[in-house]
């Protein structure tokens, strides 16, 4: 069976995600996405939770959402990459696809190579030292000093180049495919007058309390009835606004040692977060005292997030211990019966179906961690067990499956 992959975050979905799983549809049996659960790359919670971005990915024709595990699905490109790969690669994917702002495989490749190659890095952690600049634009500048200014350094650039190195790196046998990004840029805030939106400005829209304007942008219909769904639920927009005084209030009770050994608080970042977070008085006032060049705003969330649920380097760089089930429809069920048959990376459904090995229980209490804090973050309070009860999808393999759209 040729089972497309894609990585997501999804947050929300817009014309762009659907594009891209229309792309792989049509060279495919199947197509599987690799969800990130409540926690983004950016260090935020996702705007809608990860069930229900399930179904809408579902309804645009995903046959199966996998959720993509915490910490690795809310850290930087390299280990965001590498983890989804690994996950992807295990859940029986042959080939990735990826959207892209240069759409142009070959140069994505030209930089996979040449940035995975010792020279380059050596060269780079050199420039690195004693830079006053961040780390990115120091690897942005020598990126385009070796490949001219086409180099691909815009945000889905960049992670398309991740996931490459981390192809070549792990020996998949997955095929990269790469679909050119159209309409606003990834970080464009503004809703264009014509053309496709980024999620940022949609995501703007939901936690302004605008949703209303989102609505018109949303794939389809049934996209449409899961955001109002969950609007009148309560459970969007998630926002980590609302935890923000118990995280200050945690970071102040942190033990030091413990906080500053955690992932991406090297180079002093931990320090400087837990000498502002005794001077902050919020914290969006902490993160404006901790705010430089040299890091950007997507690192310090990532920090402070990790070093509050005790994440390691060690947490981000092990492989999957298992992937939850967040939904599938019929042909998802087919490549389920193949998973099982081929006894790989456990899909799970349930906290009784875990694999009873150490690395599936520290996935487990990691997640535990993730999820107590993101119950912070809802409209409407809800509890951590609550959300622990709906860790995974609602019914499992082999039952009715949670999506009721039709089959495209």
């Amino acid at each position: 069976m040729e089972l497309a992959g894609i990585i997501c975050e999804c947050d929300p979905p817009h014309a762009g995600h659907a594009c891209l799983i229309d792309r792989a549809r049509q060279e495919s049996d199947a197509v599987v996405c690799l969800l990130s659960g409540p926690f983004c790359q950016r260090g935020t919670p996702a705007v809608l939770e990860k069930h229900a971005r399930a179904q809408m990915l579902l309804s645009m024709g995903a046959d199966l959402v996998l959720e993509h595990p915490f910490p690795a699905a809310a850290a930087g490109a390299e280990r965001f990459a590498s983890s989804g790969v690994a996950a992807l690669s295990a859940a029986g994917a042959t080939s990735l696809w990826f959207g892209s702002e240069c759409g142009d495989l070959s140069l994505l490749r030209r930089a996979a190579r040449l940035t995975a190659s010792d020279e380059f890095r050596v060269t780079y952690a050199a420039a690195c030292k004693g830079s006053a600049r961040g780390t990115a634009a120091v690897y942005f500048d020598l990126l385009q000093k070796r490949l001219g200014q086409d180099a691909p350094t815009l945000p889905n650039d960049t992670l398309g180049v991740a996931y490459l190195r981390a192809i070549d790196a792990q020996q998949s046998g997955m095929i990269p495919h790469t679909v050119r990004r159209t309409g606003s840029s990834f970080d464009e805030i503004e809703l264009p007058e014509n053309g496709a939106p980024s999620a940022t400005a949609l995501r703007r829209l939901l936690l302004d309390g605008q949703a209303e304007r989102v609505f018109p942008y949303l794939p389809n219909d049934s996209c449409r009835e899961i955001l109002r769904r969950e609007l009148d639920a309560g459970r969007t927009p998630i926002s980590l606004d609302r935890a923000g005084s118990a995280m200050l209030g945690l970071l102040r009770l942190a033990d030091p040692e413990k906080f500053c050994r955690c992932a991406e608080l090297d180079g002093g970042l931990g320090e400087r977060i837990r000498n502002a977070s005794r001077e902050a008085v919020s914290f969006a006032d902490l993160l404006d005292r901790v705010a430089t060049k040299k890091y950007p705003d997507a690192r310090i969330r990532r920090g402070i997030l990790f070093g509050l649920l005790g994440v390691t380097e060690s947490d981000l760089a092990a492989p999957p211990a298992y992937l939850g089930l967040l939904g599938c429809r019929e042909r998802g069920q087919k490549v389920l019966a193949q998973l099982r048959r081929r006894q790989t990376l456990p899909i799970v459904s349930a906290k009784a179906s875990l694999p009873e090995t150490a690395a599936a229980r520290a996935a487990w209490e990691i997640g535990r961690r993730a999820t107590a804090l993101v119950s912070l973050c809802y409209p409407t309070p809800v509890s951590e067990a609550d959300l622990l009860r709906r860790m995974f999808s609602d019914r499992a393999p082999g039952k009715k499956t949670v999506d009721k759209s039709p089959e495209v």
